[in-house]
């Protein structure tokens, strides 16, 4: 199994246990210096299931909506863990905190069979499951009433896509992972929104999902809203639109999104981060090209034929 990936990085036993069973025993591998803990962990759960050799899995490894997982770093067998986020960077991480093993822990929910106990004490234990497993979502952005454009979006995200369509998070997740989602998805939406005219000419339109955030006839939308501006809009830049598609594939690393109940999300999310990475690099092809005429010796025209000489 390698989850390498690149050159660089650090070697590192990773542990996986569900349940307090331990599905895969220390096992050294190699991660690159831009892997996070959260890719670590989609690339062994891949590995499980694809049964690699040598690997050592006692089986595969299941994520279930109900399932709750943590990860630990400690410096040696015995020594104190260190509970880690699921963005940090694995390499970083590691070398700050002087360890070199990685432990992830699995825990489902078991629902326990009982026997003889009385209607009253059966409500009471539904209700205790039903607050556990409730989903939870990020708390809204800003007090109201909201006046910032990208606030406003990321509040109607939150009410309009994730609460509607129950794409929620289990507790203490919706602060975490939750609010790095919504930042993701909303600050390349609230960005691309003014532009969508000039993607549409580029046959690039937003995913089904994003429908309810803005006017599917016209492409207008009230959240960043040029007609609105002093300034005129200026044009999408190649610099902001890579760190933008990079925030996006990196949130489609999260376990998280591996959840059946998000696999409408992380298909919209992949088909955004897709499209505006083809028409990211058409903006890098037509610099280049714009920088071959700069570069011309002589005019690209010329004045007595009126057509291009150097260029068709």
């Amino acid at each position: 199994m390698s989850c390498q990936g690149g050159s660089g990085g650090t070697v590192c036993a990773v542990k996986v246990d569900i349940d307090q069973d331990t599905i895969l025993d220390w096992y050294a591998l190699k991660v690159n210096e831009v892997q996070t803990f959260s890719s670590l962990f989609e690339c062994i759960c891949e590995a499980s299931e694809r049964g690699v050799p040598g690997a050592r899995f006692k089986r595969k490894i299941d994520i279930k909506d109900s399932s709750y997982s943590s990860c630990f770093i400690k410096s040696s067998e015995g020594a104190s863990e260190i509970e880690v986020g699921w963005t940090l960077l694995v390499y970083e991480t590691l070398t700050k905190f002087n360890c070199s093993k990685v432990y992830f822990k699995v825990k489902n929910t078991v629902e326990k069979v009982r026997t003889n106990v009385d209607a009253f004490s059966q409500l009471i234990e539904g209700q205790r499951k039903l607050q556990q497993n409730a989903l939870r979502y990020p708390s809204k952005f800003g007090q109201d009433p909201v006046t910032r454009g990208d606030w406003r979006l990321k509040n109607d995200f939150i009410e309009k896509i994730l609460q509607t369509k129950s794409i929620g998070f289990h507790n203490g997740e919706e602060k975490t992972i939750g609010r790095t989602v919504v930042n993701a998805i909303c600050d390349c939406l609230y960005y691309i929104f003014p532009h969508l005219a000039t993607l549409k000419e580029r046959f690039i339109s937003l995913p089904p999902l994003f429908d309810v955030l803005y006017n599917k006839h016209d492409l207008t939308q009230d959240y960043n809203d040029p007609s609105k501006y002093k300034h005129k809009a200026k044009p999408m830049e190649r610099s902001n639109l890579v760190e933008l598609t990079q925030n996006l594939f990196q949130i489609l690393t999260f376990p998280y999104m591996s959840l059946p109940r998000v696999s409408d999300l992380k298909q919209s999310v992949l088909q955004l981060a897709s499209d505006i990475s083809k028409y990211q690099e058409y903006l890098g092809a037509q610099n280049k090209r714009m920088l071959t005429l700069y570069n011309l010796p002589h005019p690209v025209r010329q004045p007595n034929d009126g057509i291009s000489t150097c260029l068709r």
